[in-house]
């Protein structure tokens, strides 16, 4: 499961969201698509996601 929802996360996919709407309430990011700066900042890189979708 995907936290607290009902919707099932596809474990290949780099990010995830969890959404009402218009509101992000969840988000999971994999380690291996994401860096830290000495101020604790998340960057994503994004060459490193592959995407299951596009738009």
């Amino acid at each position: 499961m995907f936290w607290s929802s009902t919707l099932q996360r596809l474990i290949q996919c780099d990010i995830a969201y969890g959404c009402e709407l218009y509101e992000i309430n969840k988000l999971y990011i994999n380690d291996t698509v994401v860096s830290q700066d000495a101020k604790e900042r998340l960057s994503i890189t994004a060459d490193k996601v592959k995407p299951l979708a596009q738009e």
